[in-house]
């Protein structure tokens, strides 16, 4: 079976919304190769809905010079969502929430949660997220959507942990559930 991980942009004060606007001065040469390394040796890239729909209406107009453009235009994309009726970028397939243990028991690569913290706050949850990877950046950004919400508990062991350039520290966490 292989492992299903989230890989988050988050501020130190737990911010992940609109990581763009903020975590792209503590972005580094080694963090994209991390980055492009785990995308390469993935089954697919999943996304909620919302995320998705932001990718998609960014990436496909970027040119092949852009970094990460070929391969996010290239790998294969689930989408998670109940309400998307189509997926128009290319290589994009909609599933159910209900259908990534089947995935995941069908391929040996692991998948890749970009994004979509409602997706990944729901189904770690149901037991369902292998490791989360928070990618800390140095940078309190005050407002906007957090990874944890209010009122949600999940126990998770730290597994992991890589410091990369600019002060950003990779946490990898294993479920515990």
């Amino acid at each position: 079976m292989s492992k299903l991980y989230s890989y988050t942009y988050m501020s130190l004060d737990g911010v992940i919304e609109s990581p763009e606007q903020w975590s792209s001065p503590f972005f580094s040469d080694e963090m994209g190769r991390d980055l492009t390394s785990r995308l390469e040796s993935a089954a697919a890239m999943v996304l909620g809905r919302v995320t998705y729909e932001a990718f998609a209406a960014f990436w496909p107009r970027q040119s092949d010079d852009v970094p990460f453009a070929t391969l996010n235009n290239t790998i294969t994309k689930l989408v998670v969502s109940e309400s998307l009726r189509s997926a128009e970028w290319q290589n994009t397939s909609i599933i159910g929430d209900d259908d990534m243990k089947e995935l995941k028991a069908k391929d040996d690569r692991g998948f890749h949660i970009t994004g979509s913290g409602t997706l990944v706050r729901n189904w770690i949850q149901r037991g369902l997220i292998d490791e989360v990877i928070l990618m800390m950046c140095p940078v309190l950004v005050g407002a906007g959507k957090r990874f944890f919400e209010n009122g949600s508990t999940t126990s998770l062991e730290l597994v992991g942990a890589e410091q990369f350039p600019r002060g950003v520290v990779a946490l990898t966490y294993a479920s515990t559930t």
